[in-house]
């Protein structure tokens, strides 16, 4: 299996059965911790918070498990399961729909978190909430009883969650703060383009290593890869952006030593690959939500 992230999900929006969620997300299922950990180390079941979130009516609809080189860690990783209500399962005529995401692990390095988000039926994308949307329960034996209490907080956001996207879908942008978000969107992932790329001059200084942006990347960002994603307004436009962003396929420009030791300062420009690491999509994901909506405050 290639080392990227193990995903399940039904772009039909229908609950994914348990088996599915299971074989593509195992750590679900552990009910131990990782040897790694200390004693006053508390064990947040992910299964059992699924049965909290069945009791709210809430069903799988995609699973997510970062992988693991070493063999055996599998049942500990870092895994994301995303949820939405039955009542909003059985309607056919939504284009989006609202969802709490559970994140958590059995191996000591990641709190349990619960995230609210929404779900793009076009792109099949799921988008995260910002950083008022989050809440976090730490793994101890004080609070590994108090899940419900911090679902029940996620879901009384939910509603806000819609509201912003409804704001979002009824402001228009113009096209110089389109292009500004994609620049935003990219210092996310990459560095801004050396002055070497910029312009010719006999006077640069030599470019650092590392992977870049340029403007290509910029209106690569911003301009709509499908029919539906057309237009202005800035739902589309953070849709559009939050994809590419994630999904990669814009052109950037890598410079290596070995590129510095040829003297060749402009670099390779190549296609950026898409996000793997499962907590580097949901800072990104976050960190976007976030300045769209600073955008149109």
């Amino acid at each position: 299996m290639p080392f990227d992230l193990m995903h399940s999900f039904d772009a039909k929006a229908k609950a994914l059965p348990i088996s599915e969620v299971i074989e593509n997300c195992p750590a679900v299922m552990t009910d131990i911790r990782s040897p790694e950990t200390s004693n006053r180390y508390g064990l947040v079941n992910t299964i059992e918070a699924m049965n909290v979130l069945s009791d709210y009516g809430y069903r799988p609809t995609r699973a997510i498990q970062q992988p693991n080189r070493i063999e055996g860690r599998e049942k500990y990783n870092k895994h994301l399961i995303a949820f939405s209500h039955k009542d909003e399962l059985a309607k056919t005529d939504l284009e989006s729909r609202t969802e709490v995401l559970l994140y958590n692990s059995h191996d000591g390095r990641s709190s349990l978190k619960l995230f609210a988000g929404v779900f793009r039926f076009v792109c099949d994308n799921g988008m995260i909430a910002g950083e008022g949307f989050k809440n976090i329960m730490r793994h101890s034996h004080t609070t590994a009883n108090n899940f419900e209490k911090l679902l029940t907080k996620t879901l009384d956001g939910l509603p806000q969650v819609s509201e912003q996207v409804e704001k979002l879908s009824k402001t228009e942008l113009n096209v110089k703060q389109i292009l500004d978000l994609a620049e935003q969107a990219a210092k996310l992932r990459w560095k801004e383009a050396p002055d070497c790329l910029k312009s010719f001059s006999f006077d640069h200084k030599e470019p650092q290593t590392g992977l870049y942006y340029t403007e290509e990347t910029i209106h690569e960002l911003a301009r709509p890869s499908r029919y539906e994603d057309t237009g202005r307004n800035a739902w589309k436009a953070f849709n559009r952006i939050q994809e590419s962003i994630l999904k990669g396929g814009v052109n950037i420009v890598s410079i290596t030593n070995k590129h510095l030791d040829a003297k060749n300062w402009n670099g390779k420009r190549r296609k950026a690959k898409g996000i793997t690491a499962l907590s580097e999509n949901i800072r990104i994901n976050q960190s976007l939500w976030d300045m769209t909506h600073e955008l149109v405050a």
